[in-house]
């Protein structure tokens, strides 16, 4: 639980709660659909006695500030402030004699706040949808740093969202001319070298021992709407190729990145690419047989 003041709304388990609760009211989700939704989200927070009570006072705040505090979130709350149970835990993380009067103070006010009556109740915004910035299939050229041309492709594109993703897939092109539709049919996706750190653990006690090892990462990401300024990244459409495999930002934890981000990491290429042949960018494109993240991490499935 982080902490930062003695506020109802100084903690982050309050302000993600409270974030998330908005973003549902705002799909237009019905309060009781929301809350259910919000307990499956947040089930590892409301296993955690400090942080259940910080989930709490976030819903109540919320649903108050819709003018549709339910009487069993309102009953929740007072529970947890009048049991002193919720200082009782703020004792027992260290909080000094000063603090654990202000947060008693911050309850008090808070719990007064939600006996009254919002007489202006918040009303459901409607939100901005995004179009991508590119399209499925599109070969994109850019000139680098030094003079010369990469390649981006685009692996998928979002309608009507709330990010506008692009899946975009950093290529290996590298020439001192603008690359062709060929130049992308041949082309490979960029692989990035990490180093991972494990701890050994046996049956659940960290020993140790520990041991560093390299993975190779394709550098394939989400990149979003709001981070592509057209003044400040230079890119042409030079082509299309097909693209018969689908994504999906919800289902494909792929990495999400700005745009910028693809073109910076080149700068790394010299000290950090491989050339695998696994790596071929029409595998990405074609239903062929490709590697998960999970292969490519050497995770068991």
């Amino acid at each position: 639980m982080g902490t930062w003041g003695t506020q109802i709304t100084e903690n982050d388990t309050f302000a993600d709660v409270y974030s998330t609760y908005f973003d549902y009211y705002d799909d237009g989700l019905d309060e009781s659909i929301l809350v259910k939704q919000l307990d499956r989200d947040f089930q590892e927070v409301l296993d955690h006695p400090g942080d259940a009570h910080n989930f709490w006072f976030a819903v109540a705040a919320a649903q108050w500030e819709c003018g549709q505090l339910r009487s069993n979130t309102l009953e929740k709350v007072q529970k947890i402030i009048e049991s002193d149970e919720h200082l009782a835990n703020w004792k027992d993380l260290g909080a000094s004699s000063d603090e654990l009067e202000d947060r008693k103070s911050a309850l008090s006010n808070f719990l007064s706040k939600l006996q009254s009556k919002n007489s202006r109740p918040r009303k459901r915004k409607k939100k901005t949808l995004y179009d991508s910035v590119f399209k499925k299939g599109d070969c994109l050229a850019y000139r680098m740093a030094g003079g010369r041309f990469g390649g981006l492709f685009v692996l998928e594109e979002e309608q009507a969202t709330k990010t506008g993703y692009n899946l975009v897939a950093l290529t290996t092109i590298e020439k001192e001319s603008a690359p062709t539709i060929d130049d992308f049919k041949t082309a490979y996706v960029f692989v990035q070298r990490i180093k991972q750190h494990f701890d050994v653990n046996l049956e659940g006690q960290k020993l140790s021992s520990s041991r560093e090892v390299w993975r190779e990462r394709p550098l394939v990401g989400w990149a979003g709407v709001s981070t592509f300024t057209p003044k400040e990244i230079e890119i042409q459409k030079v082509g299309t190729l097909p693209v018969n495999k689908n994504y999906s930002s919800q289902y494909h934890d792929f990495m999400h990145m700005r745009w910028d981000s693809f073109l910076s990491a080149l700068a790394e290429r010299q000290i950090n690419s491989t050339s695998n042949p696994k790596t071929k960018l029409r595998d990405w494109r074609l239903n062929k047989r490709w590697r998960s993240l999970a292969d490519w991490f050497g995770l068991k499935r």
